[in-house]
């Protein structure tokens, strides 16, 4: 991307506008919380170690412990 701007001289937003891409999809940074490699990893074992449970019944699990999550937040992972 930084190549083409710099080798034919033109802005970003004409670029992403020929490539037909929304600018907000290169510029995304990811927002790294501290919890939520301790809430992935609870939600993976549990998961695993009770594998037919749904993700309501995880999530009920999860809220019993120290972690307060909702269900649709278990449900996206």
């Amino acid at each position: 991307m930084a190549q083409a701007i710099k080798h034919h001289g033109v802005s970003q937003r004409r670029v992403y506008r020929i490539l037909s891409q929304p600018q907000g999809t290169q510029r995304y940074q990811p927002i790294l919380r501290p919890v939520e490699n301790r809430l992935t990893q609870c939600i993976i074992s549990l998961a695993c170690q009770y594998g037919h449970y749904g993700y309501r019944q995880i999530t009920a699990m999860v809220n019993r412990s120290s972690l307060r999550v909702c269900r649709d937040r278990v449900k996206r992972i």
